[in-house]
């Protein structure tokens, strides 16, 4: 099956602007529960961009809350040691752009949507998706 839609997170387990992970987890929620619901053929990417040694990987610790018929999920880890080989690596913990480029090239969905952790996806949204009407090459 190849997804209509890849949904794109990035994110390392650092608690950056206060509980990270639950805010993380509420996003991915609103995305997976939805696609389940609705059938919709899609997979999410979870980049663990250069996770901190002291905690665990995010792969560990998002829960899927049911599971997953129509919405596969993936974890990608970019290691420190990539990270840091890019200008500025070992002055901030995240890239943003390489984060989302390195989701992004691995996305096999027919659309793609790169999204941060405090999005929620709309019942509305969802449904919109769902009815595969998105355009290609829109000028």
């Amino acid at each position: 099956m190849r997804p209509y839609i890849s949904v794109i997170y990035y994110s390392r387990n650092d608690d950056h602007g206060g509980n990270m992970l639950s805010r993380m987890q509420a996003s991915f929620d609103s995305f997976f529960l939805q696609f389940e619901r609705l059938g919709l053929e899609s997979e999410i990417i979870v980049m663990d961009y250069n996770p901190p040694s002291d905690r665990p990987p995010l792969c560990e610790v998002l829960k899927l809350k049911v599971e997953s018929r129509f919405c596969d999920v993936r974890f990608i880890t970019v290691s420190k040691e990539i990270h840091e080989s890019y200008e500025d690596g070992k002055k901030m913990p995240i890239n943003h752009m390489v984060a989302r480029n390195s989701g992004i090239r691995r996305a096999k969905g027919e659309f793609i949507l790169s999204t941060c952790i405090d999005v929620l996806l709309s019942k509305e949204l969802a449904e919109f998706f769902a009815q595969k009407k998105l355009q290609k090459n829109l000028h």
